[in-house]
């Protein structure tokens, strides 16, 4: 029981993690188009 709360707690922060990359990605991008 104990390594499927692990195993939740990883895919909620990969989640988290993969959300974060999403929108500072973004956010490079429409700083970098307005730079142009």
């Amino acid at each position: 029981m104990d390594h499927i709360m692990k195993r939740r707690d990883f895919m909620r922060g990969a989640a988290l993690g993969a959300l974060a990359f999403t929108v500072g990605g973004a956010q490079v991008l429409l700083t970098a188009r307005e730079a142009r």
